[in-house]
């Protein structure tokens, strides 16, 4: 609350939006930054997310200038910060296993 408050003043804004440290956090710093009046916060956890996900523990994908353009694509479309060129392969055996019968 105390850096918030600062931020707040340095830069004659609000402040609505934390980050985790690190992305680490439990429940009393989850309980923590929402006392202080944050609206959000992300953690480091690879995903999408949607209207069911806790903005307390938003998802993020991690982008970098290195990225080439077929990791780039990759990311965005499978929501994970995992790249490797065997990805797409795991994914669609998965699915396809999923839907064997007998695999409820």
């Amino acid at each position: 609350a105390d850096s918030k408050a600062r931020l707040e003043e340095l830069l004659s804004r609000p402040v609505q939006h934390f980050a985790y440290p690190y992305g680490l956090y439990n429940d009393t710093a989850r309980a923590l930054v929402k006392q202080a009046g944050y609206l959000s916060a992300c953690s480091t956890r690879s995903g999408f997310n949607n209207t069911e996900t806790d903005p307390f523990e938003l998802r993020r994908i991690e982008v970098f200038g290195s990225d080439r353009l077929w990791n780039l694509k990759q990311k965005l479309k499978f929501g994970t910060n995992d790249d490797s060129w065997t990805l797409p392969a795991k994914y669609y055996l998965q699915r396809a296993r999923s839907r064997l019968p007998g695999k409820d």
